[in-house]
């Protein structure tokens, strides 16, 4: 699935194409007309796989034919994205089908390599050669944002922050303070857009980076997952809370509530961000981040979370340490089930992708309260 982006942001984001095809092997389709075979019924495929059953001793069902590749791709540790796709999976049976921008490439390959297994058995290359091979072409989510767009985004906002290093304690200065913060945890993180984005400081150990994610409160149990911050998110969220220190002072005398609320921030008692607005204090909300970002970065709130599972997918990270780290489904079951065995180890490597990721694109570690 491919999702429909307002026209004037075509510049910012890849174009992606919403279908894609496989070839199938010449041996398959030579002297065909067609792939109705509308002459053939189940009941003829199951009278042969009867008769190939009683010769050979085997237990083969249309069911378990039809299974194999999903089987044997799994077995390969193959991203279940990419096996969706090669299977014609409807798209709302694997969620993470709607965040991943890939290249018909990858499907190709693994789809030739799983020809090729096939191949073994056969006892020839068959399987492998076919009439023609499909182009290259980019599919999937248009989110998967440019290196250099995305060094414009940081370096932009960073300027127009410095250009307020006189004004740090104005409505202007906080909101932008506050959208840099959230757009590197956003990508650090992949946290859902909800009501109390980014949770509170309590959920927060920046001593070891270990972040407490509750994003997604429904079905049975719990859902929710840890990830591992980088060393430049956490020194950002730092500079973010010494930003909040210095404004509590700043605001003593003159706005009690508002360094109140400052204050609830450090103390972790309440959400880690809110907007300001002629006065009145925003909660932190999907809407009320896009009407205060739209100026400067006009896409979708859950923008991030598309592009960085693209990111992770492309740099080769393993899928089900994506999927935890996102919090998608492996398999019809959660990443962190009772029998999971993933570790801090393997989650620190997705953490050591994005930490280098955020460096390519330019987030810098600001110390906001010392640009004056």
């Amino acid at each position: 699935p491919s999702q429909n982006q307002r026209p004037e942001l075509c510049a910012l984001l890849n174009v992606t194409d919403k279908k894609y095809w496989s070839p199938l092997p010449k041996i398959v389709t030579q002297g065909l007309q067609s792939l109705t075979f509308t002459d053939v019924t189940d009941d003829d495929l199951n009278d042969l796989l009867k008769s190939l059953n009683k010769n050979y001793g085997t237990h083969i069902t249309l069911t378990r034919v039809s299974a194999y590749l999903n089987q044997k791709l799994t077995h390969e540790n193959i991203d279940p994205t990419i096996i969706a796709l090669l299977t014609g999976a409807a798209a709302q049976t694997v969620p993470s089908n709607y965040y991943l921008g890939l290249y018909s490439l990858k499907l190709y390959e693994t789809y030739r390599r799983y020809l090729t297994f096939l191949s073994k058995f056969h006892g020839d290359d068959a399987l492998i050669i076919f009439a023609s091979e499909p182009e290259n072409i980019k599919l999937g989510s248009p989110l998967h944002i440019e290196l250099r767009i995305l060094q414009w985004l940081f370096k932009s906002l960073i300027t127009k922050i410095k250009d307020q290093r006189n004004n740090l304690s104005t409505e202007q200065c906080h909101n932008d303070v506050t959208l840099y913060t959230q757009l590197v945890l956003a990508l650090s993180s992949g946290y859902r857009p909800v009501t109390g984005w980014f949770g509170k400081l309590s959920h927060m150990h920046l001593a070891t980076g270990d972040y407490w994610i509750s994003d997604k409160e429904s079905g049975i149990g719990d859902n929710s997952r840890v990830v591992i911050l980088s060393p430049t998110a956490i020194q950002v969220v730092r500079y973010y809370l010494e930003y909040c220190e210095q404004m509590i002072v700043e605001h003593g005398n003159s706005n009690v509530d508002l360094s109140r609320r400052y204050k609830q921030i450090v103390d972790g008692d309440e959400y880690l961000f809110f907007y300001q607005k002629e006065g009145e204090l925003l909660p932190c909300t999907p809407s009320n981040y896009t009407t205060m970002i739209d100026d400067i970065w006009p896409l979708q709130p859950n923008w991030a979370r598309h592009h960085i599972r693209s990111t992770l997918s492309q740099t080769g990270v393993d899928s089900t340490l994506i999927n935890a780290w996102m919090g998608h489904a492996t398999n019809g079951k959660r990443c962190y089930h009772s029998y999971s065995t993933l570790s801090r180890t393997q989650l620190e490597k997705v953490t050591d992708t994005i930490e280098e990721h955020l460096l390519q694109i330019g987030v810098e570690t600001i110390q906001w309260t010392k640009l004056a």
